[in-house]
Protein backbone atom coordinates (compact mmCIF):
# COMPACT_ATOMS: atom_id res chain seq x y z
CA UNK A 1 0.00 0.00 0.00
CA UNK A 2 0.91 3.30 -0.69
CA UNK A 3 2.38 5.31 2.46
CA UNK A 4 0.11 8.67 2.05
CA UNK A 5 -2.62 5.88 2.03
CA UNK A 6 -1.63 4.02 4.89
CA UNK A 7 -1.19 7.55 6.81
CA UNK A 8 -4.78 8.19 5.48
CA UNK A 9 -6.13 5.11 6.60
CA UNK A 10 -4.42 5.82 9.85
CA UNK A 11 -5.68 9.15 10.59
CA UNK A 12 -9.53 8.49 9.91
CA UNK A 13 -8.89 5.70 12.07
CA UNK A 14 -7.77 7.16 14.54
CA UNK A 15 -10.29 10.06 14.61
CA UNK A 16 -13.49 7.40 15.01
CA UNK A 17 -11.84 5.88 17.59
CA UNK A 18 -10.92 8.84 19.18
CA UNK A 19 -15.23 9.82 19.58
CA UNK A 20 -15.59 6.17 21.46
CA UNK A 21 -15.28 5.96 25.22
CA UNK A 22 -16.59 3.44 27.55
CA UNK A 23 -20.31 4.58 28.80
CA UNK A 24 -22.81 2.76 30.26
CA UNK A 25 -25.45 0.76 27.86
CA UNK A 26 -28.11 2.16 27.27
CA UNK A 27 -30.75 -0.35 28.29
CA UNK A 28 -29.11 -1.41 31.18
CA UNK A 29 -29.45 2.69 32.63
CA UNK A 30 -32.73 3.02 34.40
CA UNK A 31 -34.68 6.26 33.35
CA UNK A 32 -35.61 8.92 35.96
CA UNK A 33 -39.06 8.52 37.06
CA UNK A 34 -41.12 11.87 38.10
CA UNK A 35 -43.58 11.26 39.93
CA UNK A 36 -46.62 13.85 40.59
CA UNK A 37 -48.90 13.08 43.29
CA UNK A 38 -52.62 13.72 42.60
CA UNK A 39 -54.57 16.63 43.87
CA UNK A 40 -56.25 16.04 46.96
CA UNK A 41 -59.85 16.87 46.75
CA UNK A 42 -61.18 19.81 49.16
CA UNK A 43 -61.77 18.62 52.61
CA UNK A 44 -62.62 22.50 54.25
CA UNK A 45 -66.01 21.96 53.05
CA UNK A 46 -69.00 24.31 54.11
CA UNK A 47 -72.02 22.94 55.97
CA UNK A 48 -74.93 22.94 54.25
CA UNK A 49 -78.51 24.46 55.48
CA UNK A 50 -81.22 21.89 57.12
CA UNK A 51 -84.66 22.55 57.74
CA UNK A 52 -88.04 20.65 59.56
CA UNK A 53 -90.39 21.11 56.66
CA UNK A 54 -92.76 18.22 56.64
CA UNK A 55 -91.56 16.76 53.41
CA UNK A 56 -89.89 13.18 53.09
CA UNK A 57 -88.23 11.37 50.38
CA UNK A 58 -90.74 10.56 47.91
CA UNK A 59 -93.21 12.37 48.53
CA UNK A 60 -94.51 14.02 45.01
CA UNK A 61 -92.93 17.11 43.40
CA UNK A 62 -94.01 19.14 40.51
CA UNK A 63 -92.78 22.40 39.59
CA UNK A 64 -94.53 24.95 38.01
CA UNK A 65 -91.72 28.01 37.06
CA UNK A 66 -90.57 29.28 40.08
CA UNK A 67 -93.15 27.74 42.22
CA UNK A 68 -92.37 23.93 43.76
CA UNK A 69 -94.98 22.11 44.66
CA UNK A 70 -93.99 19.23 47.54
CA UNK A 71 -97.19 17.13 48.28
CA UNK A 72 -99.46 19.77 48.27
CA UNK A 73 -97.50 21.93 50.17
CA UNK A 74 -96.15 25.09 47.91
CA UNK A 75 -93.41 27.42 47.66
CA UNK A 76 -93.09 30.38 45.18
CA UNK A 77 -88.92 30.92 45.01
CA UNK A 78 -89.15 33.90 42.74
CA UNK A 79 -87.13 35.01 41.27
CA UNK A 80 -85.22 31.75 41.77
CA UNK A 81 -86.21 28.73 38.91
CA UNK A 82 -85.70 25.03 39.95
CA UNK A 83 -83.74 23.11 37.22
CA UNK A 84 -82.85 20.13 39.53
CA UNK A 85 -84.22 19.42 43.08
CA UNK A 86 -83.46 16.55 45.66
CA UNK A 87 -85.89 15.95 48.54
CA UNK A 88 -84.32 15.38 52.02
CA UNK A 89 -85.95 15.51 55.40
CA UNK A 90 -87.14 18.31 56.06
CA UNK A 91 -86.67 20.43 52.88
CA UNK A 92 -85.40 20.41 49.33
CA UNK A 93 -81.85 21.25 47.51
CA UNK A 94 -82.60 22.80 44.30
CA UNK A 95 -80.38 24.43 41.41
CA UNK A 96 -81.47 27.45 39.94
CA UNK A 97 -79.30 26.80 36.67
CA UNK A 98 -76.00 25.66 38.74
CA UNK A 99 -76.19 27.42 41.76
CA UNK A 100 -76.79 24.74 44.71
CA UNK A 101 -80.00 26.23 47.36
CA UNK A 102 -82.23 25.00 49.93
CA UNK A 103 -86.00 25.47 50.54
CA UNK A 104 -87.76 24.33 54.02
CA UNK A 105 -90.70 25.88 51.77
CA UNK A 106 -90.86 29.41 54.01
CA UNK A 107 -88.12 30.65 52.17
CA UNK A 108 -85.08 29.56 49.49
CA UNK A 109 -81.17 29.48 51.44
CA UNK A 110 -77.99 29.34 49.03
CA UNK A 111 -75.37 27.20 49.47
CA UNK A 112 -71.56 28.72 48.76
CA UNK A 113 -71.46 26.35 45.62
CA UNK A 114 -72.19 28.23 42.27
CA UNK A 115 -71.52 25.63 39.84
CA UNK A 116 -73.31 22.19 40.06
CA UNK A 117 -74.49 19.09 38.23
CA UNK A 118 -75.63 16.08 39.01
CA UNK A 119 -77.58 16.65 42.06
CA UNK A 120 -78.86 13.84 43.92
CA UNK A 121 -80.40 12.47 47.07
CA UNK A 122 -80.22 8.67 48.29
CA UNK A 123 -83.54 6.32 48.29
CA UNK A 124 -84.01 7.80 52.36
CA UNK A 125 -82.73 11.21 51.39
CA UNK A 126 -80.37 10.85 54.23
CA UNK A 127 -77.27 11.34 52.12
CA UNK A 128 -76.47 14.33 49.36
CA UNK A 129 -74.73 14.15 46.71
CA UNK A 130 -73.07 16.57 43.44
CA UNK A 131 -70.64 17.14 41.51
CA UNK A 132 -69.11 20.77 42.09
CA UNK A 133 -67.35 22.65 39.23
CA UNK A 134 -65.89 25.32 41.53
CA UNK A 135 -63.68 24.27 44.38
CA UNK A 136 -61.09 21.62 43.21
CA UNK A 137 -58.00 21.89 42.22
CA UNK A 138 -56.80 23.11 38.77
CA UNK A 139 -56.60 21.06 35.99
CA UNK A 140 -53.96 20.76 33.47
CA UNK A 141 -56.48 22.93 31.14
CA UNK A 142 -56.00 25.77 34.31
CA UNK A 143 -59.95 24.85 35.18
CA UNK A 144 -61.09 23.52 38.54
CA UNK A 145 -61.35 19.64 38.83
CA UNK A 146 -64.75 18.04 38.99
CA UNK A 147 -65.08 17.01 42.49
CA UNK A 148 -68.27 14.50 43.74
CA UNK A 149 -69.13 16.17 47.13
CA UNK A 150 -71.67 13.85 49.82
CA UNK A 151 -73.49 15.34 52.64
CA UNK A 152 -75.31 14.09 55.87
CA UNK A 153 -78.55 15.95 54.80
CA UNK A 154 -80.18 15.51 58.38
CA UNK A 155 -77.78 17.68 60.12
CA UNK A 156 -75.92 19.44 56.59
CA UNK A 157 -72.22 17.79 57.39
CA UNK A 158 -69.79 16.78 54.88
CA UNK A 159 -69.38 13.11 54.61
CA UNK A 160 -66.58 13.48 52.21
CA UNK A 161 -65.63 14.38 48.35
CA UNK A 162 -63.65 12.77 45.90
CA UNK A 163 -62.34 13.55 41.83
CA UNK A 164 -64.23 12.24 39.13
CA UNK A 165 -63.16 10.80 35.92
CA UNK A 166 -65.45 13.14 32.93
Amino acid sequence: MPRPLVLVLALVAALTLAGCRSGPDDEMVRPTVTETAAPQPPSDLPDLPVGNAPVQPGDPVRVDGATLHVDGRTADLAPLRVDAWAVVPGGVFFLNRTELWFTDLRRAIPTPYKDVTDLTANADGTRLSFVDHQHGADGPDGLPLPVRITYDARTGAPLGSGYIDE
